[in-house]
């Protein structure tokens, strides 16, 4: 990578920024979730109750699609 090549040359940090371009072609777009965290407590201040819910796409439809069909 070209900025170890300057990192070696100079002395103190090198920061590297990618375009958005550059930063999504060597990964995978990250699922857009949604959580939902509810919570209830008794007069004490104690948890007495507790609600987490997640939802968004799923990652095994992505990978397994075979195993995934007709579960929607």
């Amino acid at each position: 990578m070209r900025a170890v090549q300057i990192a070696q040359q100079v002395e103190g940090p090198v920061q590297v920024i990618w375009t958005r371009e550059e930063d999504i072609q060597h990964d995978m777009y990250s699922a857009v979730l949604l959580r939902s965290h509810l919570a209830g407590v008794d007069v004490q201040g104690k948890a007495i109750a507790w609600s987490h819910r997640i939802t968004g796409s799923s990652i095994a439809a992505r990978y397994f699609p075979a195993w995934n069909q007709g579960r929607c």
